[in-house]
């Protein structure tokens, strides 16, 4: 959708941009923005990436979830709009200490501009809708969990870019300890949503059922070995037709539903196989 959004000759995507100041009234709002530096001149970057190939600065990249590496010079993902390159401020040796510009000679198209600004651009429109989104529960917080000391224990992004095509792994279900494939894996529901814990939240989340249940369908495709159980509260089914993809679920062989709280146990050392400890 938003590369057809980005084809479209009436809409005008800003991206890498922030909302400084909204000044006016309806019909005649003044946006202020603040353009962030890409340090690539997207008229002339045309997506080739050979200054990420030369780029000798190793990072985690962000958007695998840190499971795998990127560098300095990169494109976000595949799909990205515009597709052209970007270079991380905070990890690029010439912005950082002005030691390396590699990137600059090697780019053929001139695209590379080091030393390029914030800029402020204001625009005129006559409404504003307002698009908040959502903000990931970050999974640390519930340390009897282990979601950053385990290596196996992922949240459900993580597993989202695991079973990625574009992913990790390309789309082969494997741990993140070995690269190994899992025969038994456990999902664990309600992960920062109706616990009263610091950074958690009171309400359900409306989602996680239902994403977890195509994770394990999506899992079960790939690997129809794979013994999966589901931790819950109880299940909710909100959607159109989500009730049909719980039982869908549920009726698949080597998947249990159990309704407990959970803790992680311990990560056994050679292994890194995860223990889970219940009750019903």
């Amino acid at each position: 959708k938003f590369i057809e959004c980005s084809r479209h000759p009436n809409i005008n995507i800003l991206t890498y941009t922030e909302v400084d100041r909204v000044e006016g009234e309806a019909g005649d709002f003044k946006v202020t923005l603040i353009k962030k530096p890409r340090y690539i001149l997207d008229d002339k970057c045309r997506g080739c990436t050979t200054c990420t190939e030369y780029c000798p600065v190793k990072i985690p990249d962000k958007y695998n979830q840190n499971l795998s590496d990127s560098k300095c010079t990169h494109i976000y993902f595949s799909q990205s709009v515009p597709l052209v390159t970007y270079i991380d401020p905070e990890t690029c040796l010439f912005l950082k200490d002005g030691k390396c510009n590699i990137c600059v000679g090697v780019c053929k198209n001139k695209a590379i501009d080091l030393h390029q600004k914030e800029e402020k651009v204001e625009i005129e429109v006559g409404a504003v809708i307002l698009a908040p989104g959502y903000e990931a529960f970050d999974a640390r917080l519930r340390g009897d969990y282990g979601y950053g000391k385990m290596q196996n224990v992922v949240s459900g992004l993580d597993f989202e870019r695991i079973l990625c095509s574009t992913g990790p792994y390309e789309g082969e279900i494997r741990r993140p300890s070995d690269g190994k494939h899992p025969k038994k894996i456990a999902w664990i529901s309600c992960v920062g949503s109706r616990q009263v814990i610091p950074g958690g939240n009171s309400y359900c989340s409306a989602v996680c059922c239902t994403y977890t249940q195509k994770q394990v369908i999506l899992a079960k495709d790939h690997d129809a070995e794979i013994e999966a159980t589901i931790f819950h509260n109880d299940v909710r089914s909100f959607g159109k037709d989500f009730e049909r993809f719980y039982q869908r679920t549920e009726n698949l062989p080597g998947i249990r539903f159990i309704r407990s709280y959970v803790s992680i146990g311990k990560e056994l050392p050679e292994s890194k196989n995860v223990t889970i400890k219940y009750s019903t």
